[in-house]
């Protein structure tokens, strides 16, 4: 946990601007430090673990205008790789110019909301190492694996023909909380869980891939 809130904030504070590849993977520690709190919901205490989930997410909601316009130009950089002529291609072309030309400065990330954002993962790291321990050995983990997993099934039992696209979007950030708990804890059954993590992050790439064309529509 740690080290992914660490990773991000010190990515915060030393590059500017934060854009691009460095906003993305900022985004993604935010994110793996949120499924590393959730698991730990055992040993920190249901309270604690849900402040700090909210400190974080909070964090990657000031962080989401300004990645999410550089996603929907990913996204349309990868449709013109795979489009299949030269039609498609300028099609394309054309549509990625109106959007980036769309494109308006609030949607930047300041200097200040990126030191801001930093001081926040920063003083939630130190916090959390403070806390007590409520639980020993399984026991600290159970509550949180066993919460998020029911989370993820009843996000996909829930599914029908009419769903939308939040709630895929929904059922994606379980599977992806399945997919880094089953990381933290592969040494457990190696043989059994790397399957699953196969699995997990293939199904996560594809409901990515659905989130990023609807925000393309949305465009």
């Amino acid at each position: 946990l740690r080290e992914q809130l660490d990773a991000a904030a010190t990515a915060l504070r030393e590059h500017d601007p934060v854009d691009g590849d460095v906003l993305h993977d900022v985004r993604t520690n935010v994110k793996k430090a949120r499924a590393a709190i959730r698991l730990a919901r055992g040993d920190v205490g249901r309270g604690v673990a849900s402040h700090a989930n909210d400190e974080v997410r909070q964090v990657n909601r000031s962080l989401a205008e300004a990645r999410d316009a550089d996603a929907v130009l990913e996204c349309l950089d990868r449709l013109h790789t795979a489009a299949e002529d030269d039609v498609e291609r300028d099609a394309v072309t054309a549509v990625r110019g109106a959007v980036a030309g769309r494109r308006t400065a609030a949607e930047a990330l300041t200097r200040s909301r990126a030191r801001g954002a930093a001081a926040t993962l920063e003083r939630t790291a130190e916090w959390l190492e403070r806390v007590p321990s409520h639980a020993d050995g399984w026991s600290a983990l159970a509550v949180g694996f066993e919460r998020e997993y029911r989370r993820g099934r009843r996000a996909y039992l829930g599914l029908h023909d009419e769903s939308t696209a939040e709630d895929l979007h929904t059922w994606r950030r379980r599977v992806k909380d399945l997919w880094y708990h089953q990381r933290l804890l592969r040494e457990l059954w190696p043989e059994a869980q790397k399957p699953i993590r196969s699995a997990a992050k293939e199904l996560a790439s594809s409901l990515g891939d659905d989130h990023d064309l609807a925000g393309l529509r949305i465009v």
